[in-house]
């Protein structure tokens, strides 16, 4: 299911983000742009569908509130009348779903292209380009052994550099082993003798080496490596893991070691300083090093690598993370009260609400009505939302691994979209309601 997901949403839009890369220029920014306003426009009949829906909705809630002073007393008569008007109403609420799940896959699509782009370089691109015109020459790093390794722990040591003086120093550690499940069994009975002092230890060591990834600016990914790592669960509760391990385990005598790299914005690996050592011995010039293509990740003074959590609030650097942010949110909660139908501003709202202030002075008990909670419940989703969105956009829940800046970009752009279309197609409802809230004329 996962390689079918791939095939159809995951290397299409991989591939367009890469031809609008080409057509910006090289601009990573104006590529994600370009996706988003695409996608809008291909799913603009599905989305004013949607709206038609929400207005619809909004009928529906009409009738019902008819429905209900009508045949209260009788609850047979008002379920009868209520099935038959859900039968004219629910599939076409139904139906307005489809844009909410097309614009999560997409999201979804988009997200793991930025992220494989950033992680790993032009060789995430290079995996699923649809033809060879496209793809791009990549930086690399591989090793083989000359000879066969011996059973237990070998380390390779990567030291690279760039033209602007960003460095990084990364080791990794991996074990050959005769019987990869006996091993995972040794290593959860080790894990589980282990302090809580020496396991605070590993996990610092293991920020600290992130921390390093990140401050350098440069990504180093080992395709064999990821392939054979390993998850071991050290304790469990239930059907859930509460501590788990992860180990590099091996069974290849000669293990075909790659690394794809991905430098800073605009730089250039310095292959002549690059440094490889295994098991403490320079074997630079053992290694075959390739040189790739820069990637442009600026983008209006944002850097898409990053996240408003990789700033201090003292550094004005986090300034745009800032703005960005709270441009998703915004334009996403503008969004969500389009696509749940224009409000209507008039007499009608005034209306009801004396009724129901009349009601409260007669001292009426009323019975708390279902689709009042409902709605109640809506509202303060809708608000929740965005406030969450724009948490994860700065970084604070899983830093850019959950919701890098050009996921943030994507989805400001989509909302703007439709709030822009709506603008323009509810023209005469907005200054009609601007007139009622002023109260003069509107030209």
């Amino acid at each position: 299911m996962g390689t079918l997901f791939r095939i159809l949403f995951y290397q299409p839009t991989f591939n367009l983000l890469i031809i609008f890369y080409r057509f910006f220029a090289g601009n990573l920014g104006w590529a994600i742009v370009g996706v988003a306003v695409l996608s809008r426009l291909i799913t603009y009949p599905i989305t004013k569908s949607q709206i038609k829906s929400a207005e619809k909705g909004k009928e529906f809630q009409k009738k019902y509130e008819k429905l209900k002073k009508k045949y209260g007393k009788n609850k047979e008569k008002l379920n009868d009348e209520l099935m038959k008007l859900q039968s004219k109403y629910l599939p076409s609420q139904l139906g307005g779903c489809l844009p909410i799940i097309i614009l999560i896959i997409l999201l979804i699509q988009v997200r793991g292209g930025i992220r494989n782009l950033v992680d790993q370089g032009w060789h995430a691109f290079n995996q699923v380009a649809y033809v060879e015109s496209l793809k791009r020459d990549e930086d690399y790093i591989k090793y083989q052994p000359e000879e066969d390794l011996e059973t237990g722990e070998h380390k390779i040591k990567v030291k690279v550099k760039t033209n602007e003086g960003n460095e990084l120093e990364q080791e990794y550690s991996f074990e050959v082993v005769d019987d990869e499940e006996a091993r995972e069994k040794e290593i959860a009975e080790s894990e589980k003798n282990k302090s809580d002092e020496e396991k605070n230890e590993e996990r610092k060591k293991l920020e600290e080496e992130a921390k390093k990834m990140r401050e350098s600016d440069i990504s180093l990914y080992s395709e064999y490596l990821a392939e054979n790592a390993d998850v071991i669960a050290v304790k469990r509760f239930l059907f859930f893991v509460s501590e788990k391990k992860a180990a590099y385990l091996v069974t290849a005598r000669k293990p075909e070691l790659d690394f794809y790299l991905r430098p800073p914005s605009n730089q250039v690996l310095l292959i002549e300083e690059t440094e490889v050592y295994f098991d403490d011995e320079d074997v630079t010039e053992k290694c075959d090093i390739g040189e790739g293509e820069s990637i442009n990740l600026n983008f209006l003074g944002i850097d898409l690598s990053k996240v408003a959590a990789d700033f201090s609030w003292s550094n004005p650097e986090i300034i745009p993370y800032v703005v960005l942010a709270i441009l998703v949110g915004g334009s996403q909660y503008a969004t969500t009260q389009i696509l749940s139908g224009i409000k209507n501003i008039g007499p009608e709202k005034k209306k009801e609400s004396a009724k129901k202030s009349k009601k409260k002075k007669k001292g009426e008990e009323e019975m708390p009505d279902m689709s009042e909670l409902m709605s109640m419940t809506s509202k303060q989703m809708m608000f929740m939302f965005p406030v969450l969105t724009i948490i994860t956009s700065l970084g604070y829940w899983g830093g850019s691994n959950i919701f890098p800046s050009g996921l943030s970009i994507f989805w400001t752009v989509q909302s703007l979209f439709v709030i822009i279309q709506q603008l323009l197609m509810n023209r005469k409802k907005i200054l009609d309601a601007l007139k009622l809230k002023i109260g003069k004329e509107v030209k």
